[in-house]
């Protein structure tokens, strides 16, 4: 992609174990609800024995269970990929079934953001074909975002379009009083197009209201 590696330096990575505890009465539970991952990415070793994980595929919508495949790591694009890419890198949407009575086991290593900058697509990856889609956000920020909101499968980050704020942003400032008329004009003449660079009026009317 013609990106400096340097643009990930420094960021946090996260180990985790994950063990579900099985049995034969809980066949048909489901041991992770539907989601997506909050960070960069993940990558999964995988149970190469008992199965359960499940995709939901990008096209149809219909869930797609990922048999083991031993010898094999999972590569998962989180929310924070899915906005740093713009858009070029999809989120996948998976969840955890109980197949079989039995211990299940995987191990995940999560990329998650930047400590303290914001998460944006690089100026590589704007241009007049693929304009900016989501608003600068930090990773703690939308970490919060997603848990206060009860939106753990991508919704949050749809929340951070820039259409949708400037959709908000209009509506807002068509209620607001004394507003200078010049300043609505040009706002409305934007009709609520992505811009691809910032920041633009709209993103400074966000941060003042």
């Amino acid at each position: 992609m013609g990106l400096d590696v340097e643009l990930f330096k420094g960021w946090p990575c996260q180990f985790r174990l994950n063990k579900y505890h099985y049995t034969p009465q809980t066949i048909g539970s489901t041991g992770a609800l539907m989601h997506t991952d909050a960070g960069f990415l993940t990558i999964v070793q995988d149970d190469e024995i008992v199965s359960g994980l499940e995709a939901v595929d990008k096209k149809s919508g219909a869930l797609v269970p990922i048999d083991p495949m031993p010898g094999t790591l999972l590569i998962n694009i989180g929310d924070l990929g899915k906005a740093w890419s713009n858009g070029r890198f999809y989120n996948v949407k998976h969840r955890v079934q109980c197949n079989q009575g039995t211990i299940r086991m995987s191990i995940a290593l999560l990329v998650l953001g930047p400590k303290e900058a914001k998460v944006e697509a690089p100026p590589q990856l704007v241009d007049s074909e693929h304009l900016r889609l989501f608003v600068p956000f930090t990773f703690e920020d939308y970490r919060m975002l997603r848990l206060s909101n009860g939106l753990p499968a991508g919704e949050a980050l749809e929340l951070l379009r820039l259409k949708v704020i400037k959709a908000r942003t209009l509506l807002r400032v068509e209620r607001t009083q004394n507003l200078d008329h010049s300043l609505l004009a040009v706002l409305l003449a934007r009709k609520y197009t992505s811009c691809s660079s910032l920041p633009c009026m709209l993103c400074y009317l966000i941060s003042f209201q």
